[in-house]
């Protein structure tokens, strides 16, 4: 609660630095300065994916509204949690304050009226074990460094917001302001956002284990299904061939009664002959 408020406040001590310069100017002069990023169709920031452990580029730009130049300007940015500001940029003051982390960054570079720029090669980074509901936003705001609090001294702005230990300066190389074609909108932004998406690893389907085939395999059928086994029994007993049905067995019935009649004739014949030679 304590870093929202004075992320609120500092903001409130910005926008008010900026809108407000001075009595008289305050009464013609409308805020020059608007903060603009990369947006969808419908005008919301477009969310930026990011892994754990990893640095990406974020679009932080500014559209100067007014009618004439500025020469020099100011950038506020803060994250909190598990997003972290990697310590680059030797014309920005780092510092941090509780779980937020935040830097004040100067520019010598002139603004022309109308024009529309983005901090380049700004990037923010996640934690190696960062979560999703830790990792939120990005936020930022501009302002002419003629205008700006404390004179525009970006090491005693940084000094105001540290809540332990000293701001220290980047390492890498300048961060500087490039030409950008961003959509503005037609009121100015004091405070922009940025919103990353973090990509985290699905978890990987189990796989269950392959059954071993068997030591002994399956028999085969070699007939066909439903017919009776043609292995003869062991030891001879019962006949070795298939046994007969059907219209098969109908046939060999009527031969078999045909037989029968038949010799039953020949003995009757045999018999009349043996009477009729006696």
């Amino acid at each position: 609660m304590k870093t929202l408020f004075r992320m609120i406040g500092v903001a409130g001590l910005a926008v008010a630095a900026l809108t407000v310069p001075t009595a008289a100017q305050a009464a013609v002069d409308p805020p020059v300065l608007g903060t603009v990023t990369d947006v969808d169709a419908a005008g919301k920031p477009v969310p930026f994916p990011i892994h754990r452990g990893e640095s990406v580029p974020v679009t932080v730009g500014v559209h100067h509204y007014g009618a004439q130049p500025v020469n020099g300007v100011l950038l506020r940015i803060r994250v909190v949690d598990d997003l972290d500001l990697p310590k680059d940029f030797t014309n920005c003051r780092y510092f941090t304050d509780s779980n937020l982390d935040g830097a004040w960054c100067e520019f010598d570079t002139e603004l022309a009226a109308g024009g529309t720029y983005a901090a380049w090669p700004f990037r923010v980074a996640a934690t190696p074990d960062a979560q999703a509901g830790r990792v939120t936003s990005v936020i930022w705001n501009w302002q002419p460094r003629s205008t700006a609090p404390l004179g525009g001294d970006i090491d005693a702005l940084a000094a105001a917001e540290t809540g332990a230990g000293t701001p220290v300066a980047g390492t890498e190389t300048a961060l500087t302001l490039q030409a950008r074609e961003l959509p503005a909108p037609a009121t100015p932004s004091s405070v922009g956002f940025a919103y990353p998406r973090l990509v985290t690893p699905s978890a990987s389907p189990s796989v269950s284990p392959t059954a071993s085939p068997s030591g002994s395999p399956a028999p085969t059928a070699t007939g066909t299904a439903g017919a009776p086994a043609t292995t003869p029994p062991p030891g001879g007993a019962g006949g070795g061939e298939l046994p007969i049905t059907g219209a098969n067995t109908a046939v060999l019935a009527g031969i078999g009664a045909l037989l029968v009649i038949g010799g039953a004739a020949g003995f009757l014949i045999a018999r009349r002959r043996t009477r009729f030679v006696s």
